[in-house]
């Protein structure tokens, strides 16, 4: 077994993650369709939408923007819905990383109250839509577990799982790709607490 990513004294989860949609609430002019963990929905050029996630497992969740090529998309989430021109308050987290790379915002939730969140993926620059996609476990890596993988799509953007971890020790993790994919793992660690975090 080939291993290759050193990482030093990580305590919780690593984030890599999924999305979905149905119908929703609506106030005046501001639209709030429902997404389902795993499933990615591709917002078309001068969509405003605001996707409804319902957290009701106690595991780490993560919900991406990834642009269409020449586009910069920029992610936030948020805990109220109100009304038109605002249609969210309430940000716990954000995500402006810039460029046509992927936003994403993550929270703990073997911490983090669980409830109904409201993202608002917007476009910053450029002409094109982007694909929005939400995952909430409950997925984990096993340190010292069997190999895990995965086949992905194109609309895929994606994944997160929970992993536990000593501190003060080394792990080794490995990411093969063989395929097409430009695949990246990002780590979060929380302080054990509520906790939100962007990219």
């Amino acid at each position: 077994m080939r291993r290759a990513l050193r990482i030093a004294r990580l305590t919780l989860p690593m984030v890599t993650v999924f999305a979905v949609a149905t119908s929703s609430p609506s106030l005046a002019q501001c639209s709030y369709p429902f997404l389902s963990s795993g499933v990615a929905v591709y917002y078309p050029p001068g969509t405003v939408l605001f996707p409804t996630i319902v957290q009701s497992t106690n595991y780490w969740s993560a919900v991406a923007v990834r642009p269409d090529p020449g586009s910069d998309w920029d992610l936030s989430l948020n805990t109220t819905a109100t009304t038109f021109p605002t249609c969210v308050t309430g940000t716990v987290a954000s995500s402006a990383y810039g460029g046509s790379a992927v936003d994403v915002v993550v929270g703990d939730f073997n911490h983090n109250a669980q409830g109904t969140f409201y993202a608002r993926p917007y476009l910053f620059n450029g002409p094109g839509g982007a694909t929005v996609e939400w995952d909430d476990g409950p997925d984990q890596l096993v340190v010292n577990g069997p190999w895990i993988s995965r086949t992905t799509g194109p609309a895929d953007v994606i994944e997160c799982w929970d992993v536990f971890m000593d501190q003060g020790r080394f792990y080794y993790i490995s990411l093969l790709n063989y395929g097409d994919a430009s695949l990246r793992l990002l780590f979060f660690q929380s302080p054990s607490a509520p906790y939100w975090a962007g990219r």
